[in-house]
């Protein structure tokens, strides 16, 4: 089974464009040179997938079992050095890892860390521009944190006086920047919060249960959250979005995931005919 997957990545390693992957609190630091994939690799994956498939069928449950009981063992006994690599790699803190301070990830009493690269900066700080020039006001951060160096930080940020229909309203910023629209009551609220391409998550903090399930049932997103941020999940219920957000529609995690790999098919049979 590992031979068919090691000479297909062999290939996918021998050609191609690279990109760099760098640490984004400290961009001096280069973690490593990626291979990026095209049609060719990607179809080499998928055969070597397909060609591994059949021996792994093959074994017994108990087997199968045992190897990925041994496989959770690994990542178990390593989740420290993992959660590191993590770190290092996508600028998560620590605490985001393994379970409202701007810094280095890897400090314990960082909450928030820097944005995953230099083109999510410059994309993050062009959204911030964009809000000032149309009459938005920066409540709190709104700028590039650079007492802390050449890393890709951003200050959390609160804006309002942004128009529901403007870019920054509606686009995914990928940054640590909340935006304030104003509704003059529930109905209006849940109308603004549905007037974007995307849905991903909802949150709610309130004591009505009516409110609650009212905002469950008619907000267009895949994960709705009450009396809780709406970041973070558990990894045994379905997760995704709808419209623009994840994947359109499908969704990973628990059971449900199976059918993101699964392409159905309905065959109806008849009795012979008689002769």
């Amino acid at each position: 089974m590992g031979v068919h997957e090691v000479r297909s990545y062999a290939r996918m390693a021998s050609r191609g464009d690279v990109g760099e992957d760098r640490n984004p609190a400290s961009p001096d630091e280069l973690l490593a040179v990626i291979h990026l994939a095209d049609a060719r690799t990607a179809a080499d994956a998928v055969a070597g997938a397909r060609a591994a498939f059949p021996a792994w069928r093959s074994l017994p449950a108990p087997s199968r079992g045992e190897i990925l009981r041994k496989a959770a063992d690994l990542w178990e006994a390593r989740v420290e050095s993992i959660a590191v690599e993590f770190t290092r790699e996508e600028g998560k803190t620590l605490a985001e890892a393994t379970a409202e301070t701007l810094g280095n990830p890897l400090h314990p009493d960082t909450n928030v860390g820097p944005v995953v690269s230099e083109e999510r900066l410059s994309a993050v700080l062009g959204f911030l521009e964009e809000a000032r020039h149309d009459g938005g006001k920066a409540l709190a951060g709104g700028t590039r944190a650079e007492a802390l160096g050449a890393g890709y930080y951003v200050t959390p940020t609160i804006l309002s006086g942004i128009d529901a229909q403007s870019r920054v309203a509606r686009e995914e910023i990928f940054g640590p920047v909340a935006i304030m629209l104003e509704a003059e009551g529930f109905e209006e609220a849940v109308a603004l919060a549905n007037n974007t391409p995307f849905g991903l998550t909802a949150s709610l903090f309130t004591s009505d249960l009516g409110r609650a399930l009212h905002l469950a049932r008619e907000i267009r997103a895949g994960v709705v959250k009450i009396n809780q941020e709406s970041a973070g999940v558990e990894f045994q219920v379905p997760f995704g979005g709808m419209k623009q957000s994840s994947s359109s529609g499908s969704r990973e995690q628990g059971k449900v995931a199976r059918d993101f790999f699964t392409e159905w098919k309905t065959v109806y049979i008849d009795p012979p005919p008689t002769q």
